[in-house]
């Protein structure tokens, strides 16, 4: 039988520079806490442009896609719905999302709901639809 031998280098990700920085609200990041990727630079300067609709960051796992998400949120001040398809990232992110709020000194309301809370009110008809659960 022949041997395999597999060799994976380290996946690189690229901090942004000065320029890739530039007109991002930076003052407002804990100090000296967070280096960003370009990736989440870019996501966030695509957050604040009014031409764009939807903003796809396909960076790798752990690479710090929900920061980039989240910066609008933790930095701006804006509204996020965070959604995640399974309760176990629901758990995970809630717990993130508490500590980023810690760490940026915020003091938000988290609201967090799971699919069988949102089944029982419809259920119970409090309300008929779904989104109008997540919605109120």
């Amino acid at each position: 039988m022949k041997e395999l031998n597999l060799h994976l280098g380290p996946v690189y990700s690229r901090l942004a520079d000065d320029e890739d920085l530039k007109s991002l609200n930076l003052a407002k990041l804990p100090p000296d806490t967070y280096e960003l990727r370009l990736h989440q630079a870019q996501t966030w300067h695509n957050f604040n442009r009014a031409d764009v609709d939807v903003i796809f960051d396909t960076a790798l796992t752990g690479d710090g896609k929900s920061l980039a998400g989240q910066l609008p949120m933790l930095v701006d001040a804006k509204l996020a719905l965070l959604l995640y398809p399974t309760n176990e990232l629901i758990l995970d992110q809630e717990k993130q999302v508490r500590r980023y709020f810690e760490r940026f000194a915020i003091h938000k309301f988290l609201q967090v709901m799971y699919s069988d809370k949102i089944t029982e009110e419809v259920e119970q008809a409090i309300v008929q639809k779904r989104s109008s659960v997540i919605v109120n």
